[in-house]
Parts: C-alpha cells; sequence; structure tokens
C-alpha cells in the first residue's frame, strides 16, 4: 500500500466519525428555530383545539367550572334545532358564491395585471387595499352603502332612476340581505386571491407563450391551454382557502346583518357566537365547532386527493 493510500485512508477515518455529530447539531439547531412556533401553535391552537372538542361532550358553565358529562346530549341537540340546518345552509350559499367569484374574479385581475400595461403597479395596489382595511371599519362603510333609506349610498344612485330604496340588509325573508354579504366578502377576497395568482402567473416560464405564439394561438387558447392548467396548483390552494374563510365568516354578519331579517343570513360561526354568549350554551357551541372543524378538514383533504389524481400536463 503506498503512502498516498495511507494518507486518504487516515484521513477518511477522521472525517467520517465527526459527521454523525455535524448532523446532530444541525438538528438540533433546526429544532431550536421551530421550537418557540411549534410551543406557541400547541398552546392557542392546539390545546383549544382539544378542549373545545372535549366540552362539546359536557354541559359547560360559561362562568366557569369543568362542567358534567353530557354524552351525546349537545349534538342530538344540534340536529334536532332547524337553527342548525338552517345556518349550515346560509354558510354553504355564502361559501358557494365567493368560490365561484372570489377564484374567477381574481383570476382575470391577475392575468390582466401581469401584461405589461402602464400604471400596472398602482392598480395592483388598489385592488389588495381592501386586505389592508380593517374588516370591520369595511363592514361599516358598507353598512353605509347598503343603506336601507335615500341616505343609502346605492339607494341615492338608484333614485336618479326613479328606482324607490331598496331594504338591502333588512329584506324579510328575501335574497338581498345575503346578496348584500356576499358582495361585501367577493369584494374583501379580490386583493389577496389575486396575489396569489400573480405568483403562480410569475411562475409559468415564457417559453410557453413564446412557441404557442409561434404557432398561431390565440389569446385565450393560450389561456385555456397554457396558463389554466398550470395556475391549478394555485386554483387549488385559493379554492380551499376560499373556502375555509367562507365557513368562518362572522365579521360582515355581525355588522351588516347581525344574522338577520329572520335569521336568513346567521351562519354556522354567528351562530356558535350566539350559542356561547347569548344563549350561554358553550357545550353546544364547542359541539358546533367540532362539526364545523370536521366539515373543513374532510373538504381540505378530498381536494388535496383530486389535485394529486388529476394533474394536468401541458
Amino acid at each position: 500500500m503506498s503512502i498516498g493510500e495511507n494518507k486518504q485512508r487516515s484521513l477518511y477515518s477522521y472525517v467520517v466519525p465527526s459527521t454523525p455529530i455535524k448532523k446532530e447539531k444541525k438538528q438540533f439547531s433546526a429544532y431550536a428555530f421551530i421550537a418557540p412556533t411549534t410551543i406557541l401553535f400547541a398552546i392557542f391552537y392546539f390545546y383549544p383545539l382539544i378542549m373545545s372538542i372535549i366540552d362539546g361532550f359536557r354541559n359547560v358553565n360559561l362562568m366557569g367550572g369543568t362542567g358534567t358529562f353530557a354524552g351525546l346530549h349537545n349534538y342530538k341537540m344540534i340536529f334536532s334545532n332547524g337553527d342548525f340546518l338552517n345556518a349550515f345552509k346560509n354558510t354553504s350559499i355564502y361559501t358557494i358564491a365567493i368560490v365561484l367569484f372570489g377564484t374567477f374574479i381574481p383570476m382575470v385581475v391577475a392575468v390582466l395585471l401581469n401584461l405589461n400595461i402602464k400604471g400596472k403597479s398602482i392598480y395592483r395596489t388598489l385592488f389588495f387595499l381592501p386586505m389592508v382595511a380593517p374588516s370591520v371599519a369595511s363592514a361599516m362603510v358598507f353598512s353605509v352603502l347598503f343603506e336601507n333609506d335615500k341616505t343609502g349610498t346605492i339607494n341615492e344612485i338608484l333614485s336618479f332612476f326613479h328606482v324607490k330604496p331598496i331594504n338591502w340588509l333588512g329584506q324579510a325573508s328575501g335574497i338581498l340581505p345575503m346578496i348584500a354579504v356576499i358582495i361585501f366578502g367577493i369584494w374583501a377576497l379580490i386583493g389577496y386571491n389575486m396575489l396569489l395568482f400573480l405568483a403562480g402567473l410569475q411562475n409559468i416560464s415564457s417559453e410557453y407563450y413564446e412557441a404557442a405564439k409561434l404557432d398561431g394561438a390565440s389569446g385565450w387558447s393560450s389561456f385555456w391551454k397554457i396558463t389554466f392548467p398550470l395556475l391549478s396548483p394555485t386554483t387549488l390552494f385559493v379554492v380551499v382557502v376560499t373556502v375555509i374563510g367562507g365557513f368562518q365568516v362572522f365579521d360582515q354578519i355581525y355588522m351588516l346583518t347581525a344574522g338577520g331579517p329572520m335569521n336568513d343570513t346567521t351562519t354556522m360561526v354567528y351562530y356558535i357566537y350566539q350559542s356561547t354568549f347569548v344563549n350561554q350554551n358553550p357545550g353546544l357551541a364547542c359541539a358546533m365547532a367540532t362539526i364545523l372543524f370536521i366539515i373543513l378538514l374532510i373538504f381540505s383533504i378530498l381536494q388535496i386527493n383530486i389535485s394529486g389524481r388529476n394533474k394536468v400536463e401541458v
């Protein structure tokens, strides 16, 4: 054996034992960095989730105390009470509407603002402003817009066309209150979803469009056969996030309609709030919150599985 081979072997035997130690140090550093976030997540998210599930099986006193075991009593009350089913129906209508319009409109806006147009940075900022404004303040502005009498901005505009004032937020057994809430929800979502679609568009290589242009493809054909398929992961993420946000809607309901009129705009989260703080029944509210969590979990898992099976190739 040559001297060079002995040196290489000695060097190898010196380096190899230190490798696991370096890996352990790196792993320890990684765990140290994620530990604060993990601890805070466990305290403020995981622990309340577990306690909410447990309290769904108990009669809980809002003023304190552990409460007594109630079994499935709270869940029986949920499905025997038409108010919860009505809240689920209203939530589903709201969610379907904002998913359809809150996905399509931001996608179109993002495609337009991704073009080489003058002042696109200003337009992007204007569309994103609703995300910066507090939802409660925005809801107060919309309550002025949809004011039921002649002082409401929309009714004042309609008066120029000799249209009588419309009771937007107080029409009993009508669709106008839900439409007003849906319009607010779509307006609040456009900026955030547009930003997500812009990020997805900028990850699409320009070579696809150049090749399509050489083949004589039109703008619509390029969008349908290139942009839309390659945006499918972003679209899936937008849909899932929008569905979760739709089922958790509360601010605009509380500020615009307070669940009325005649519970026509009462959603699941608003009904959970009423059950807890108005009806003084936290156990029932926790049971409803558990059902809402299961619905969102199942939907998210289904969406992810569907996305993994239906990958579109360009």
